[in-house]
């Protein structure tokens, strides 16, 4: 058993290095799930289930890509947020970068990422 005063130094360290993660992340605000409208879109609604089960970070112990798509208010970049702050939270290296508007224009002119 661990004294008091251990526990707390622990406790106190665990905090610091979450911290730590999210600062490094160059997430600009701490975005939860929770914050999500699920009624907002049909979408929305019906991906509820999906939506949730990324927020486990599951998909990181075997590594897969998740690619978010659909139309402009559907909450892609919002999802990305959340499950980048998750990942902070469960003391995980995360780096936070939503692709230039440039790029995304340039992609839907020429049908392709402009770096391929």
């Amino acid at each position: 058993m661990l004294s008091p005063e251990v526990q707390r130094e622990s406790g106190s360290r665990e905090k610091t290095r979450i911290d730590l993660r999210f600062k490094q992340s160059q997430l600009d605000k701490k975005t939860t799930i929770d914050e999500f409208n699920f009624s907002h879109h049909e979408s929305r609604k019906r991906e509820k289930t999906r939506i949730l089960r990324l927020m486990d970070l599951e998909f990181l112990t075997d590594p897969k890509d998740i690619i978010l798509i659909g139309n402009p208010g559907t909450g892609k970049t919002f999802l990305a947020r959340c499950i980048a702050y998750a990942a902070t939270q469960a003391k995980l290296t995360v780096c936070y970068s939503a692709p230039p508007i440039r790029h995304l224009i340039a992609a839907s002119e020429l049908k392709r990422w402009p770096w391929e």
